[in-house]
C-alpha cells in the first residue's frame, strides 16, 4: 500500500500474506495489483475511449495491417497489464 499510491498512477501492487510453519511458510491470501485499465478509472479516464481514438490514429497510419494490428495488441496488452514492471 504504501508504494502504490494514485497520485504516482501505480495502483495497489499485488500482495500476499506468507503464515510461517514448522515445515517453513505457506503463501495466502494472494489478492492481485491494479491493472493499468483500473488505474485510469480510478482517474476519470475511460479506457475504452482511449483505445477506440488510439485505433482511429492508427487506421490513418501509411501501415501494414498486420503493423496496425500488432500496434492496437501492444495498446490493449497494456491496458490489461499490471502497473509495475512486468515480463
Amino acid at each position: 500500500e504504501i508504494l502504490g499510491d494514485l497520485h504516482n498512477l501505480f495502483g495497489d501492487t499485488d500482495s500476499v500474506h506468507v503464515e510461517l510453519n514448522d515445515d517453513g511458510y505457506v503463501l495466502t491470501n494472494a489478492i492481485k495489483g491494479d491493472s493499468v485499465k483500473d488505474v485510469l478509472k480510478f482517474v476519470d479516464y475511460d479506457s475504452a475511449i482511449l483505445a477506440e481514438n488510439f485505433a482511429y490514429q492508427i487506421n490513418k497510419l501509411d501501415a501494414s495491417e498486420q503493423c496496425k494490428a500488432g500496434y492496437l495488441a501492444e495498446l490493449n496488452a497494456g491496458l490489461e497489464g499490471y502497473t509495475y514492471f512486468e515480463d
